[in-house]
């Protein structure tokens, strides 16, 4: 980008001013915003450039659409710089639009540019508010209001995007490329939320190898995260990880849809959406630490699991994992699949391994015979030991195991790793305490 800005104010009439710096404007001014663009790029008007910058003072600035090709616009301040719609749109037309060259009418669908800093308000007009494209691209600080498209990420290469707070639009967030097949890679979103967003709040489409971090969807209507791997009838979404990411209040939650080698770490559920909470539909991938603080409704699930193509236990779900916070168990009891519109249950295990020199054994708390028990399994799955559990898992790591008669409850069963060697401690339900030791490599 250009080492020195073009402040767009300089190029306004000073009769415009004084609307603009007391929030009264409601004059467009999108031909100064589009000029201001063009000196950023050397007086190109279209075609690549090596990229300027505009600087917007605090004020309130009514444009329409204005083509930010190669150009970084950055405001004074968050809440202080304001772009405000005034003239109605439809929700192609974005207020600044990265696929519109600096003459403000050509397409294109090479160039990028981005904001920083600033509230785009499309002000119900129909408008979207800003659409960005291509690499190298660095959002941050943003207000995005009562728009179509909130945030539009066209083939997001590394790139960046945080503390973006996408509200009152249509879709908070939308990633995205037009031929099938082709995606971004290399993007993070980091704390952005999406907040009362009509029908998404992320959707996410068209990318691989990419993170979203700390970020949250809340009270959007239909679904708060949307994760769509044929958006264009070829399967382009995989290698995405999701951490510590929220969905809050109604819509729901989290929706995958032909998603591979997905990694969910702690996400978080708060509210009683009428809906199951996760989705795999013919997704695959690894889910941990899923906490919440209520069970579904009557009907829904925790965890549900769709196959359109064959029976549960070939999709998520080969080598795949799903654990939960043990301390809470009865929060997660409910996890169900779908086969061809068929609903049944899944089966699922807390499951330890140990691997010796001589073989693997495996501990695992299953259904054995009618009831919740603790298992022992050789390398081959033959099980050569069980024990019924009554009561909750107990997890030692370090430091001695002190009396286990008076720590245990009727059913606990806990593991203490001693140097090299796991030792489990059962009680049953008569009281009696049952001891045992696996060998660690």
């Amino acid at each position: 980008m250009a080492s020195t800005p073009i402040n767009v104010l300089d190029l306004i009439p000073p009769s415009l001013h004084a609307g603009i710096s007391n929030y009264s404007s409601d004059v467009d001014v999108s031909s100064y915003f589009q000029q201001a663009t063009i000196l950023a790029n050397s007086g190109q008007t279209s075609g690549e450039a090596r990229g300027g910058t505009v600087f917007v003072p605090n004020g309130l600035y009514c444009i329409g659409s204005v083509g930010i090709r190669d150009t970084c616009l950055i405001g004074e301040s968050r809440t202080g710089t304001i772009l405000r719609s005034i003239s109605s749109g439809n929700a192609g037309q974005f207020m600044l639009d990265a696929m519109l060259d600096r003459d403000g009418r050509s397409k294109n669908t090479r160039g990028r540019g981005w904001a920083e800093r600033m509230t785009i308000d499309a002000n119900n007009t129909g408008r979207s508010c800003l659409r960005v494209y291509g690499g190298g691209i660095s959002c941050r600080d943003l207000t995005l209001q009562n728009g179509n498209y909130g945030l539009a990420a066209g083939l997001p290469m590394w790139s960046t995007f945080s503390n973006i707070h996408s509200e009152r639009n249509n879709v908070g967030f939308y990633t995205f490329h037009d031929v099938p097949g082709d995606i971004g890679t290399s993007a993070t979103f980091t704390s952005c939320w999406a907040d009362t967003c009509t029908t998404y709040g992320f959707h996410i489409s068209q990318l691989a190898y990419s993170s979203f971090i700390s970020c949250v969807a809340q009270d959007c209507g239909g679904i708060n995260w949307y994760v769509q791997g044929d958006l264009n009838g070829v399967p382009a979404v995989y290698s995405l990880i999701f951490l510590t990411c929220a969905s809050e209040g109604s819509g729901q939650p989290f929706n995958f849809r032909k998603v591979r080698d997905l990694t969910m770490i702690n996400p978080r559920i708060i509210g009683s959406p009428s809906s199951d909470f996760v989705i795999l539909d013919d997704a695959q991938g690894s889910l941990r630490d899923f906490s919440t603080v209520a069970s579904p409704q009557p009907g829904r699930y925790h965890l549900r699991v769709i196959s359109h193509t064959s029976d549960i236990g070939s999709i998520l779900i080969d080598n795949s994992t799903v654990t939960y916070p043990l301390d809470q168990d009865s929060f997660f009891t409910v996890s169900g699949g779908v086969v061809n519109g068929t609903r049944r249950s899944i089966n699922y295990e807390y499951r330890w391994n140990a691997i010796s020199a001589a073989e693997q054994v495996s501990s695992r708390i299953e259904n054995v015979d009618g009831y919740s028990g603790l298992t022992l399994r050789d390398g081959l799955g033959n099980r050569i030991a069980a024990f019924r559990r009554v009561g909750t898992p107990v997890f030692k790591t370090n430091g001695p195991l002190n009396s286990p008669e008076a720590s245990l409850g009727i059913g606990d069963v806990s593991f203490h790793v001693e140097g090299q060697r796991l030792r489990f401690v059962v009680k049953d339900n008569t009281g009696q305490v049952r001891f045992g030791e696996l060998p660690i490599a």
